[in-house]
């Protein structure tokens, strides 16, 4: 078994939406967080906060892509204190809707097929860590 597990709450949640989904591999998953931290860690991005993150994540609607959690991030630093830092990874289709309050509480990164964007969720969304909605500079 790999290091990537599933999350029944998410699975459940896309279930409901009906959007079409499947887990990374491993090797999927260390793949996309290679290619994104490649415009995060150049520091080669735009991005927004809180409300605005959202409603531009919002507006990336109906999104092909992948949900996945990124414990080891710096970027995405704030969820070692807290959370499951669990890794877990899918890839979505046809994602039309998005639940606010259950992504803030899986703590997850959703983004594109293409990886040009991403909008980190965290459990403490309302208080100290607002959603952070970053864009790979064109």
């Amino acid at each position: 078994m790999g290091f990537v597990k599933r999350n029944i709450e998410l699975e459940e949640f896309l279930d409901s939406v009906g959007s079409k989904w499947e887990p990374l591999s491993d090797q999927e998953y260390k793949k996309i967080m290679s290619t994104l931290n490649e415009f995060i860690d150049n520091d080669n991005y735009w991005s927004l906060h809180g409300d605005e993150a959202f409603k531009e994540l919002e507006n990336k609607l109906p999104l092909e892509g992948f949900i996945f959690s990124a414990p080891k991030h710096k970027l995405f630093s704030v969820y070692e204190s807290g959370g499951e830092n669990k890794t877990i990874g899918y890839s979505v289709l046809s994602l039309t809707k998005l639940n606010r309050e259950t992504l803030n509480h899986i703590e997850c990164v959703v983004t594109n097929k293409q990886l040009t964007f991403a909008c980190v969720l965290n459990h403490e969304w309302q208080t100290m860590c607002p959603e952070l909605y970053v864009e790979k500079h064109a």
